[in-house]
């Protein structure tokens, strides 16, 4: 569907963009939609986003690296 190869483009996309982007084509090709490990795809899209911004996502339950919730405030 051409996201892998937009993402592994490096003419039109830069590191950051491409790592985070793994993670997206990652857990599309599974093809459970996060069904199989839903605790591990979230984790990983919320990683990716934070990597991106910087920020966690906004008004979101955020998970930490054991798949257990983490007190955000």
């Amino acid at each position: 569907d051409g996201v892998v190869e937009a993402i592994s483009d490096v003419s039109t996309s830069d590191r950051i963009h491409r790592e985070a982007g793994y993670n997206m084509v990652y857990l599309h090709d599974d093809k459970s939609h996060g069904i199989h490990n839903p605790d591990y795809a979230v984790q990983l899209l919320q990683q990716s986003y934070r990597y991106l911004t910087g920020t966690n996502v906004p008004n979101a339950v955020i998970h930490d690296g054991q798949m257990q919730v983490a007190d955000v405030q």
